[in-house]
C-alpha cells in the first residue's frame, strides 16, 4: 500500500495520503513529518463517521471533495477502506480522479488480503497450582481425576434412591 500511496502523491498538488479501514484504523500513510500519526488517526475516525452518515442520507458515495481556502481533502471510498488525499486548493481534480481510479483496485486487493488474514492466536497459558507447603524443587502433584462413568458412593447421611433393579437414576419407570 505504501508504494501505491507514494505514486499517488506524485500527482501535482497532492501533499499526502492515507488509507484507513471502516473502523477508522490507519492502514497506511504517506505524509510529510509535519503531520502527527495520532492527529491522522483522529481525522480518519471523523471521516469514517461522516462518510457513513453521508451514505445513509444520499446513498453510495463515489468521492468526497472538501475544499478549504488553501487546501482540499479528497476521500475515495472503496471496499473495506477509504483513501484520503490532502491536496493544494488548485489541484487538478480530473487528473487526480484518473490516478485514483487506477490505484483503487490495487488497494482494494491489498485491504481484502489484510482483512482476510486470521488474527494471530494467543499462545495458551499454562497454569500450575503450587502447594505453598511443597518443596520448591518438587514437581506439583497431578490432580485426581474421576474416571468418566465411574460410580461414587453417596456421602454419609444421604440416601440414594434406586430403581427396583438397583440402578440409581433420575427417573423411576
Amino acid at each position: 500500500m505504501q508504494s501505491i500511496l507514494s505514486q499517488l502523491i506524485t500527482v501535482p498538488g497532492v501533499v499526502g495520503g492515507m488509507i484507513y479501514d471502516e473502523a477508522g484504523t490507519l492502514l497506511s500513510k504517506t505524509f510529510p513529518p509535519l503531520f502527527d500519526d495520532s492527529l491522522l488517526e483522529k481525522a480518519a475516525r471523523v471521516l469514517v463517521d461522516g462518510a457513513a452518515g453521508l451514505e445513509t442520507v444520499t446513498g453510495k458515495v463515489g468521492m468526497l471533495d472538501m475544499r478549504f481556502a488553501d487546501a482540499r481533502i479528497v476521500v475515495r471510498p472503496m471496499a473495506g477502506a477509504h483513501l484520503v488525499l490532502l491536496c493544494a486548493a488548485q489541484t487538478n481534480l480530473q487528473l487526480l480522479n484518473i490516478s485514483t481510479s487506477v490505484a483503487l483496485p490495487k488497494i482494494e486487493k491489498l485491504v481484502a488480503s489484510i482483512q482476510a488474514a486470521p488474527p494471530p492466536e494467543p499462545e495458551p497459558a499454562e497454569f500450575v497450582q503450587v502447594d505453598e507447603g511443597a518443596d520448591p524443587g518438587e514437581a506439583p502433584a497431578a490432580p485426581e481425576v474421576e474416571a468418566a462413568g465411574a460410580r461414587t458412593e453417596p456421602a454419609e447421611g444421604t440416601q440414594e434412591e434406586r430403581s427396583p433393579d438397583g440402578d440409581p437414576s433420575l427417573f423411576r419407570w
